[in-house]
């Protein structure tokens, strides 16, 4: 009895952790969408845009921290996404690039 307690709070515990798994389902949820509609978001406007060999868009949103342990060793985290958008406007595809791409989402 008492393993099968323990099991459970280490799969609740793990099911709140951010995972690039889960910043992959994000970001999926986003193919099909209009591009206004993720600039009209929390994402906002992009860092910087530019052209695919395809002639698309691809708007580049960039992130990055950088931390100082107590040992005195800097860490940096970074994440680049990139959004792929078609010529009616259109998110057809997405790609991440990091050590640090994360999320917590979960699916509805």
């Amino acid at each position: 009895m008492r393993k099968h307690i323990i099991a459970a709070l280490v799969m609740t515990a793990l099911a709140g952790c951010a995972t690039s798994e889960k910043y992959s389902k994000l970001l999926d949820t986003w193919k099909g969408d209009p591009v206004e509609r993720l600039v009209g978001s929390n994402w906002g406007y992009p860092d910087t845009i530019i052209k695919a060999p395809n002639g698309n868009d691809v708007y580049i949103y960039k992130w990055e921290s950088i931390s100082t342990n107590k040992k005195g060793y800097t860490n940096r985290y970074w994440c680049n996404t990139f959004f792929e958008i078609d010529d009616s406007k259109t998110i057809v595809r997405w790609r991440w690039k990091g050590n640090h791409c994360v999320s917590k989402y979960q699916e509805k």
